[in-house]
């Protein structure tokens, strides 16, 4: 659910979506193969190109029911909203650490965007908290649709904003489902920071958040442009990119096939 500050237009806040905390009367319990269904798994938002590897300023597309591709063909993966980047990313994650570190109130923490554009920027100013508000826009507004063999489940970053009118602050509260997933990864403060730390390149992070979602892979190069949503990657600035992840402590290798292709492993 989200409110609207209405900084654009002189009325009163809306609220759009579902209300957070309403139950079923009936208490519906979960089974062991839905639970197991619903444990997200990381490479569906980090080995695909649900966070594109860029940093997009403007002229962004909104889909319905879009195809995204990802490293895991057992699942189906269709995104409606509008198209997220690795800024969207970015402030998921500033989300993500700051409710690890708080003791959210009904699923929700206090976040005021001075500190969401100190964390994702080196500016604080009203331009990039602009770019913070609408991002929490997009993170609540945009909706997963996920589905194999058996179950399909409709999803979304963030359950509930609400923005103040009078200040910056505003309460968020992360969807449960992605904070069970997020916290199933080893270090995972270590890694914000260190993603923190470096340049604001959208593959260079695509590529970050690919190289720690856990799991051992072999990409080919060929496919990391449809992988990562981006239109062409030259093998030069694959292997810039990992040579510059490997400070970091990235466990990963670029092998070489027969034919000379190049391909990515993560283990």
């Amino acid at each position: 659910m989200l409110y609207d500050d209405g900084f654009l237009h002189n009325r009163d806040p809306i609220q759009i979506g579902w209300r957070y905390g309403t139950h079923d009367a009936g208490g519906a319990s979960i089974t062991p193969a839905e639970r197991q269904f619903m444990q997200l798994p990381p490479e569906l938002l980090f080995a695909s190109d649900c966070f594109q590897a860029i940093y997009a300023r403007k002229n962004r597309q909104h889909v319905c029911l879009h195809p995204l591709v990802t490293a895991l063909p057992q699942f189906t993966v269709l995104y409606t909203g509008e198209r997220l980047d690795q800024f969207d990313l970015d402030v998921l994650l500033a989300c993500l650490r700051i409710t690890q570190r708080a003791v959210p109130v009904k699923g929700m923490v206090r976040i005021s965007l001075r500190e969401l554009a100190q964390k994702v920027s080196r500016s604080v100013g009203k331009t990039v908290q602009a770019r913070v508000r609408a991002s929490l826009r997009r993170l609540e507004a945009g909706t997963l649709h996920i589905s194999d063999a058996r179950y399909e489940f409709l999803f979304s970053f963030l359950q509930q904003v609400m923005i103040s009118r009078e200040n910056d602050l505003c309460l968020v509260a992360v969807h449960p489902m992605l904070l069970d997933s997020m916290n199933a990864i080893p270090r995972l403060n270590l890694k914000i920071r260190d993603r923190g730390a470096l340049a604001a390149d959208g593959l260079l992070r695509w590529l970050h958040a690919l190289s720690h979602c856990g799991s051992e892979m072999c990409i080919p190069q060929a496919m990391l442009p449809e992988l990562s949503g981006s239109r062409a990657l030259p093998r030069s600035r694959v292997e810039t990119a990992m040579a510059t992840l490997a400070d970091t402590g990235c466990r990963h290798y670029l092998g070489l096939t027969d034919t000379q292709d190049l391909f990515l492993c993560l283990r």
